[in-house]
């Protein structure tokens, strides 16, 4: 939108006290088609701001210099010195890199002054002249003594950057890639913001960012970048931040202490919050690496001799982080350990956007004459040229932007991993001056690669300069199946996915099944899915009852099913009914043991009722809303329907949307309910199926998410075991330390998180004898979460207690996984027990 279509209406500004500090701000209202009001930043306003706090931390009043001027001197070998000369005749004139010093009322000055084309006086000058066709360094300034002091400044920063080079990063980013959160983000569109931003380094702090850091420097060595990224996790007290570790304690359960001695048995790093002073009555200052500023305390920096880290809270995707310069040895490479070491040196400042400036005092002034050279850092962080790089199909949308002055050739060189052929990888452009240049690329993908995230990295260079970009393709798994299936022998029915990535319509696919490590079944099935294409099919198999090893095989890729097969027994009814009233017919599935409710709203299973005892293992609060369903924008948290729901993005996608629910393969000894929907292109299927003679209920979940922020699926059951749910409940976790007993605590809320060794969990009420066990693949999710919920809870005031298995959803790529429940009066022992008999709980394979 060109700015002539909107009237920016007024600046304003203000210069006073506002919440207990004095500040400057400057702001537009502008206005579009005589409807729309929006706020702009003056972001001449806030270069002005820096400028003037950048002359008082100078403290010599205000200062031009020429841009480029530093460059020049840090080129130069040996500066010639010539102080306060009096007489023009006292510059040498066969002299080469010769800096002369003068006052402003000397007649030196007034034959070497600066070009004033800007009609701007300023109190010191350093420019560039020309005496007998020789260029001259002049420095000026109002008397002898400032001016010696600014030669010190100059002399100083041009000694820095002869030995060491400046390398920019963010010390806290977070990425959510493997959490379930509101604001969730690829690591690699991290990656190239922090490119673009002329950074080199970035820490991604927050919990499981350190299996984000494996699968991001993965992507990195293999497009050849050369950027340092590690982890860090915060303790659940905001107190400490462990940093560079190969693994971290389980946050929930991780305050400061906790920090502390995992820091001691750990390779890495600890650094304090500097505003939690009641951490050094437990953790010695001379036992940690450093401390932690935020803005608002960052003038204390100076009265503390420890190293330092900044930090600034962003939550939206627009806002800008808190970031570090820091300088690298000009000898070194840049990596985490001569990275740490300079930071643990002080040979760093922090930024907090948009103009405030922290960090030793000598390296802020050097920054801050920098600043105002502004050439030599635009040279080495200021992106000349940027790229907005798109998928569309199977095209590459690749758009540059030129955004100086000149035109500029050069060649776009793409690099990508060898699944990936791109038609042509390097091309000759032409920029024009301020332009943009459009380019469609076709690219055909040949082959799979681990994470199914292929990086494609962007190169354009000229004989000056390379300028950096990246971005990624998502491709599919060839093969798709659910882990685990439990089935009776008379409807045995495999879903499988299958991505064609032949280029044949007409292909076959391998179908094996083994029993007791013997083939009883290998087959080819020819299908018919177009080459580019992701197709559904349902193998039908007749099996005996026992347990099978069920695989399909397609190119050189394999997708695993163990399949346990029963005896049908039982019988099973549904029917339909709006209990609600709401026009959504619910479908209740009943066999002699259980009954279960399925919700339209996001085709969840509403009631798990056991009933020989009319009670039920889950919370439900519906048909009723929550207390404060009243309050502005409450259907945007979370919403206690109760049952088994899913989190997938924070609350829950889809938590009022209603799902279309329709029977599948209905017969005498079990029926299964299809739960379906697409939220905004993004595909989520439950198959519910309950069996004859069993109080077990399975989930199959089928996901194809396009939207990158729906990155987990956490399966959560809201448990409320009969009446109540209370300290009689307690719940088993099967770990490598054995099993491990939480009980229920009434008096607040409480998280964990578990490495499980087999593929279960039991929740127990100890007073009314009940039973739920919760089962699936072990290997599949990479950590169980415990939540204990009370009315303290904001957006749920409600006893229950949360089991979600995570499970990482990969982009664009079909995620199965399969959930079970079995409930039933007893001791929870008892039921495991029988759950092993007919092979429902499996191992985690020891890898």
């Amino acid at each position: 939108m060109r700015e002539k279509n909107f009237i920016v209406k007024k600046r304003w500004s203000f210069s006073g006290y506002f919440r207990g500090e004095w500040i400057e701000k400057s702001w537009f209202w502008a206005n579009f088609a005589g409807l729309l009001d929006f706020s702009l930043p003056d972001i001449s306003f806030e270069i002005e701001k820096l400028e003037n706090t950048c002359f008082k931390k100078i403290g010599l009043g205000t200062i031009f210099v020429q841009p480029g001027i530093f460059s020049e001197l840090v080129s130069l070998g040996n500066l010639i010195e010539l102080k306060f000369p009096e007489k023009i005749e006292e510059i040498p004139k066969e002299e080469n890199n010769l800096l002369v010093m003068c006052t402003k009322d000397s007649n030196i000055y007034k034959f070497l002054k600066r070009d004033k084309k800007s009609g701007l006086e300023y109190d010191n000058e350093i420019h560039i002249s020309y005496f007998e066709n020789k260029k001259i360094f002049v420095l000026a300034s109002s008397s002898k003594e400032n001016a010696l002091k600014l030669y010190s400044l100059v002399k100083n920063t041009i000694d820095l950057l002869k030995k060491y080079k400046i390398v920019k990063g963010w010390p806290f980013y977070n990425t959510n890639y493997y959490m379930i959160s509101q604001r969730v983000e690829n690591p690699i569109v991290s990656l190239s913001k922090a490119i673009n931003q002329g950074c080199s380094w970035m820490f991604l702090i927050g919990p499981y960012e350190n299996l984000t850091v494996k699968e991001l420097n993965k992507w990195i060595k293999n497009v050849g970048l050369d950027f340092v990224v590690t982890s860090g996790q915060v303790s659940n007290d905001g107190k400490v931040l462990m940093l560079d570790m190969e693994d971290y304690p389980s946050f929930q359960g991780c305050n400061y202490k906790v920090a502390y001695q995992w820091y001691k048995t750990h390779n890495g790093y600890l650094f304090v919050r500097f505003s939690a002073y009641d951490v050094l009555d437990d953790i010695p200052e001379n036992s940690f690496d450093g401390y932690i500023f935020e803005k608002g305390n960052s003038q204390y920096l100076k009265e503390v001799d420890k190293p330092f880290l900044v930090f600034e809270h962003f939550f939206d995707f627009e806002k800008v982080p808190a970031s570090m310069f820091v300088l690298i040895p000009k000898d070194t490479a840049l990596n985490i350990e001569t990275l740490m070491k300079s930071i643990l040196g002080k040979k760093c400042i922090g930024v907090f956007p948009p103009n405030y400036l922290v960090g030793p005092e000598e390296l802020l002034k050097v920054f801050s004459i920098l600043f105002l050279e502004k050439d030599y850092l635009l040279r080495n962080f200021r992106k000349n040229i940027l790229f907005e790089t798109h998928i569309e199909g199977n095209q590459l949308k690749i758009e540059i932007i030129n955004t100086t002055d000149s035109e500029i050739d050069g060649h776009l060189i793409i690099h990508a991993p060898n699944c990936i052929s791109i038609e042509k990888n390097k091309i000759f452009m032409q920029l024009a001056s301020r332009g943009k240049t459009s380019l469609r690329i076709p690219f055909k993908v040949i082959g799979t690669i681990e994470g199914n995230i292929a990086p494609i990295f962007l190169v354009f260079k000229n004989d000056k300069e390379s300028y950096y970009d990246i971005t990624y393709i998502s491709i599919p798994d060839i093969v798709s199946v659910p882990q685990m299936l439990f089935r009776y022998s008379n409807n045995i029915i495999i879903p499988v996915t299958i991505f064609n990535l032949s280029d044949k319509e007409n292909i076959y696919v391998n179908l094996i099944v083994n029993k007791d490590d013997k083939t009883i079944l290998d087959k080819n099935l020819n299908l018919l899915i177009k080459p580019g294409d992701i197709s559904n099919i349902d193998l039908t198999l007749q099996l005996e009852p026992g347990e099978y090893d069920v695989s399909i095989k397609f190119l050189d890729k394999e997708a695993k099913c163990k399949l346990l097969v029963n005896e049908p027994k039982g019988n099973v009814i549904w029917y339909k009914s709006d209990y609600d009233k709401d026009g959504l017919e619910e479908i209740i599935l009943e066999n002699e043991k259980v009954r279960i409710i399925v919700l339209p709203w996001e085709g969840r299973i509403i009631r798990f009722s056991l009933k020989d005892r009319d009670q039920d293992v889950l919370f439900k609060i519906w048909p009723k809303r929550p207390l404060n369903w009243r309050d502005a924008n409450r259907r945007s948290e979370y919403w206690p329907y109760g049952g088994l729901e899913e989190f997938i993005n924070y609350p829950t996608v889809g938590c009022h949307v209603p799902f279309d629910l329709k029977i599948l393969n209905a017969s005498q000894n079990s029926v299964t309910v299809e739960a379906s929907a697409v939220i905004h292109g993004n595909k989520i299927v439950k198959n519910i199926t309950l069996f004859g003679d069993l109080p077990l209920v399975e989930v199959i979940y089928k996901i194809i998410a396009k939207n990158p922020e729906l990155n987990v699926l956490g399966v959560n059951p809201l448990i409320r075991i009969g009446g109540s749910c209370d300290q009689n409940h307690i719940f088993i976790f099967p770990t490598e330390k054995g099993y491990e007993k939480r009980r229920y605590l009434k008096n607040r809320m409480y998280g964990e998180f578990f490495d499980l060794k087999e593929g279960w969990v039991a929740g127990y009420d100890e007073e009314e004898n009940i039973t739920l066990v919760t089962l699936f693949p072990p290997d599949v999710p990479y950590v169980t979460h415990l939540w204990m919920n009370t009315p303290l809870n904001r957006a749920s005031h409600h006893y229950y207690v949360e089991i979600q298995p995570w499970v990482k959803i990969k982009e664009n790529n079909p995620l199965y996984f399969s959930y079970y429940m079995y409930a039933e009066s007893g001791f929870w022992k008892e039921t495991v027990e029988k759950l092993r008999k007919i092979n429902l709980i499996r191992e985690k394979n020891k890898q």
